[in-house]
């Protein structure tokens, strides 16, 4: 699934969890969306998950337990809850953002896409 370019992988600051899944199984990554750096591109003020969901769905997240032992096995059920819980938007986000570069600006969408595809080498 990883390696199939025709589905798309999307991420909040794939970067930590791209190098804890390759640190336990070697993959081949294709076709990443990352929105931190899709945020970014677009010139976004704050680009904290939390704080991207709250300007565009009013969603709060509850962030305390982001910083646990997630490489600690078994997780905890508040631990399943969070990442539940904090992944829930993520393919609605991906498509506002998809939806902004679209109105963005030519050379700030390009810019972007150069990024994404930087991001998930």
């Amino acid at each position: 699934m990883f390696a199939d370019p025709h589905v798309v992988k999307v991420f909040h600051d794939a970067e930590f969890d791209l190098l804890m899944l390759k640190r336990t199984m070697p993959f081949e990554l294709a076709a990443l969306f990352d929105t931190k750096v899709v945020a970014m591109a677009l010139g976004l003020e704050n680009v904290g998950l939390a704080a991207i969901l709250q300007e565009s769905f009013g969603v709060t997240l509850d962030k305390r337990l982001q910083r646990s032992d997630w490489g600690c096995r078994p997780l905890t059920e508040g631990q399943l809850d969070y990442a539940r819980y904090d992944t829930r938007f993520l393919l609605p986000l991906a498509a506002d953002l998809r939806a902004r570069l679209r109105n963005a600006p030519r050379s700030l969408s390009s810019k972007s896409r150069r990024s994404s595809v930087a991001s998930s080498n």
